[in-house]
């Protein structure tokens, strides 16, 4: 493998091992000498690739979320889930969802102590850039399905999909931004 290849990969390995350490143990316990061990490389590569740990648990939580929104289109994309009619496909969001916190209820803890670790350390700003895809993204699915909702009337047409498009979507986002102390 070419080394800058290599690299990526080991790099990858690194994001993969530290979601793993701090679903294991904790963000506090973590330290970045088990994160190398776990990943199979020095902790001199472990710093060279991500510096601190602060800016390690920002681009592990950032990898976590590409890989988690992948996840996410994957769902939304599929033929099973576009044959559904709006209300069945915003029923299927939040089962998901439920489901996804159920099934993995440790990263999902540590996916939050992430959060608040960021938050705490004064990254707020990092933290929501991670964030801006994902609620872009969703934004877009919630409307989608409203509209699909309107349309195979499975849903009221007195819903007003742009005031619930924002609510559910937006509303989150800014007050995800407002706890992280970002410029909505």
């Amino acid at each position: 493998m070419p080394s800058e290849e290599y690299k990526e990969e080991n790099m990858r390995q690194v994001l993969v091992a530290a979601m793993r350490c701090f679903e294991e143990e904790g963000i506090y316990v973590t330290t970045r000498n088990k994160i190398a061990k776990k990943a199979g490389v020095t902790i001199r590569s472990v710093s060279r690739y991500y510096g601190t740990k602060d800016r390690l648990i920002a681009k592990a939580l950032g990898y976590y979320q590409i890989e988690f929104l992948a996840g996410i289109r994957n769902f939304y994309l599929s033929s099973e889930y576009k044959k559904r009619t709006g209300y069945d496909r915003i029923k299927s969001m939040i089962e998901k969802r439920a489901r996804d916190v159920k099934d993995y209820p440790r990263l999902t803890l540590s996916v939050k102590e992430m959060e608040v670790y960021l938050i705490s350390n004064n990254m707020g700003e990092e933290l929501c850039t991670i964030y801006d895809e994902y609620f872009a993204f969703m934004r877009s699915v919630i409307v989608g399905t409203l509209q699909q909702g309107l349309n195979d009337q499975s849903i009221s047409p007195s819903i007003d999909i742009e005031k619930n498009g924002v609510f559910l979507a937006g509303g989150l986002q800014k007050l995800f931004k407002n706890a992280s102390k970002c410029i909505v």
